[in-house]
This record gives structure tokens, C-alpha cells and sequence, in this order.
């Protein structure tokens, strides 16, 4: 079974932009002939790039260090990055 991290950009204006972080996990199955994989995709965590702020909040609204989304996820800090109007990080 393997478990991988992505982050989409799902929403960006002159305002704020959303990244959504989601952990993918996937297998597969081998039977003399006969090979299947099996997928899921759960969400994670919001990432809201503001004016001048930064920060995530979890399925349950509640607030996720986004140092740590970084560490677990290293493209999300270009992504982060890529929002014109980011100053500090936050949480």
C-alpha cells in the first residue's frame, strides 16, 4: 500500500486563493492473471493564502500548522509562495 500527499490550487482571485491538501492512498492486487489496484482520495487539510496571511484549517475547521503541511508536503511551499499577495505564515 502506498500513501502519497498532493495539494491543488481550487480556487485563486486578486483576493484570497485555496490549496487543498489530500492524502491519496493506493494498492493493488495480483491474481495469476488478473492484476487490481484500488484508490481513495481524502481531504486533509484548506490552505487560505490572504492578504498578507496564511493558514490551514483541517476537515473540522480546526486550525493545522502550516509549517508542518510544508515539511510533509515541500511543493506546497511553492505553491504557497506563487500567491501574490502572501507576507507570513500563520499557525
Amino acid at each position: 500500500m502506498g500513501v502519497i500527499l498532493r495539494a491543488s490550487t481550487i480556487f485563486n482571485d486578486s483576493r484570497f486563493s485555496l490549496i487543498a491538501v489530500e492524502s491519496v492512498t493506493f494498492q493493488h492486487s495480483e491474481a495469476l492473471v488478473c492484476r487490481q489496484w484500488y484508490g481513495s482520495i481524502k481531504p486533509i487539510a484548506l490552505v487560505v493564502c490572504d492578504q498578507g496571511h496564511v493558514y490551514a484549517l483541517d476537515t473540522e475547521s480546526k486550525p493545522v500548522s502550516v509549517c508542518q503541511l510544508k515539511q510533509d508536503l515541500p511543493e506546497l511551499n511553492a505553491m504557497i509562495n506563487a500567491c501574490a499577495f502572501t507576507v507570513s505564515d500563520s499557525a
